[in-house]
């Protein structure tokens, strides 16, 4: 019964981690396209609103007709930096939360054996105490004289 437990959570871990993918995909193709807007807008020398499916032609046979100014190189090769290292910062959080989703499944497994133990322990030690209580009254030993309560033994 356990077991079905932590597949059943198992399966939502799963079911959320591939929601975030779908969401982080879909983030990142619209970045993407914004971002080639902005370069073929830059490339071209006209403003990033201007780049509809129409004038996308024009800019890009423009482009290769025009040459390319050193600002806009640089600018194209600084865009290109900074779309490594998101892609690179997005691995490593997908990797720090794929290893925070194990820690936790982890947790939640080792919290639940810990119960298990110290139920097991409670259960030991009555059945100890029961087994020595039965040893006494087997042996039917009487005290020859009563216990005080207020004194010592």
């Amino acid at each position: 019964m356990m077991m079905t437990f932590f597949h059943d959570f198992d399966d939502v871990l799963v079911l959320e981690w591939m929601k975030s993918l779908e969401e982080q995909l879909e983030e990142s193709r619209s970045e993407c396209l914004q971002l080639r807007r902005q370069l073929s807008a830059v490339e071209s020398g006209t403003k990033p609103a201007d780049t509809t499916a129409g004038n996308r032609q024009k800019t890009e046979a423009d482009s290769e007709a025009r040459p390319l100014s050193k600002d806009s190189v640089i600018v194209a090769n600084h865009l290109q930096q900074l779309n490594g290292v998101i892609g690179n910062l997005r691995a490593e959080k997908l990797d720090l939360m794929t290893q925070l989703r194990k820690q936790q499944l982890r947790i939640a497994h080792l919290e639940n054996f810990v119960d298990q133990l110290s139920k097991q322990v409670s259960i030991s030690a009555l059945h100890v105490l029961h087994h020595i209580c039965a040893m006494f009254v087997g042996k039917e030993l009487f005290l020859k004289r009563p216990i005080e309560l207020t004194g010592a033994i």
